[in-house]
């Protein structure tokens, strides 16, 4: 027996979840993605273990879901979607200098939690995402030229199976090469339930109303490989992390070329962090452009 969500059919399952499911509308963070799913959302981990086996036992399509920041449609599924919003405890130990969150704590959460002066070296500009969104989609940032991606930063991780089992993933412990196979996995390796990211110390740097604030320049370059030049030159420089400074560049149409420098600026003047306006519709319109292969070699 088949039962159908939307236009989608799959097949309906001989006993009922372990937890109360709900249909809801769900979509991706540009809104171009958009099913009807059956949404499960676990509030402790036995709940989400029971979630998961009886996923498998029921051959239910499992999509992993926390903030619904993808571009791509990765957090929308058409059969059974696990939010798992409801893991978003937050601690901060200064005295290890890390910050533990679960995977469905946002962003935005995670700053509030850090005492002024303290951030995560690859800080999301995003306050809406998810901790294990941005892991598993292997963000970005500004200062990823100084310090790698956001995946370097983290030092451990609890990752359950669908068998429900849990792993505890250390840098230098065991299951170090889940840890390292995470970026980028987009919740095939299992259901993150928690991340522990190493912090920076930069109370050096706080704005006078006690802000973190960061400032961007662009230099505009009229050949590209002067830019070019520059930009290795940047990124073969040791990173500072008393004064940290992200080098990117951006080619532009001419045969031109733009190189941006950030830092954490004290002048009020600079942006605060985050800065990211999650219903820009002109920042969703560019985000799309860069992401389409097409376009993005086309300009």
């Amino acid at each position: 027996m088949k039962k159908t969500h939307g236009d989608t059919a799959f097949e309906a399952s001989s006993r009922p979840a372990p937890v109360r499911t709900e249909m809801r509308w769900l979509t991706d963070y540009p809104g171009v993605h958009r099913e009807r799913s059956e949404c499960a959302t676990p509030a402790s981990e036995d709940e989400l273990r029971a979630v998961l086996r009886w996923a498998v036992r029921e051959g239910r399509t499992v999509t992993l879901r926390a903030g619904g920041q993808c571009l791509h449609g990765q957090s929308v599924g058409d059969d059974l979607v696990v939010d798992l919003s409801a893991f978003d405890r937050v601690s901060v130990d200064l005295t290890a200098g890390v910050v533990r969150a679960g995977a469905g704590a946002r962003w935005e959460d995670v700053r509030a939690a850090l005492p002024p002066g303290w951030v995560l070296p690859n800080l999301v500009t995003t306050g809406a995402a998810s901790v294990g969104g941005t892991l598993v989609g292997n963000a970005a940032s500004r200062f990823s030229s100084a310090f790698g991606r956001e995946a370097d930063g983290v030092r451990s991780a609890r990752l359950m199976t669908a068998d429900g089992d849990v792993l505890e993933c250390n840098r230098e412990g065991p299951h170090s090469e889940l840890l390292d196979a995470l970026p980028g996995s987009v919740g095939v390796l299992g259901a993150l339930v928690s991340i522990e990211h190493t912090l920076l110390d930069i109370r050096h740097l706080v704005a006078g109303d006690g802000g973190v604030r960061v400032k961007t320049i662009a230099h505009k370059y009229l050949h590209v490989r002067s830019m070019l030049a520059d930009l290795a030159h940047e990124l073969r420089a040791p990173a500072s992390r008393h004064c940290p400074r992200g080098a990117y560049g951006l080619l532009i149409p001419g045969g031109h070329a733009l190189l941006f420098h950030s830092m954490y600026t004290r002048e009020l003047r600079g942006r605060r962090m985050q800065n990211h306006r999650r219903r820009d519709p002109l920042r969703v319109i560019i985000e799309r452009v860069f992401h389409e292969p097409s376009l993005n070699r086309a300009l």
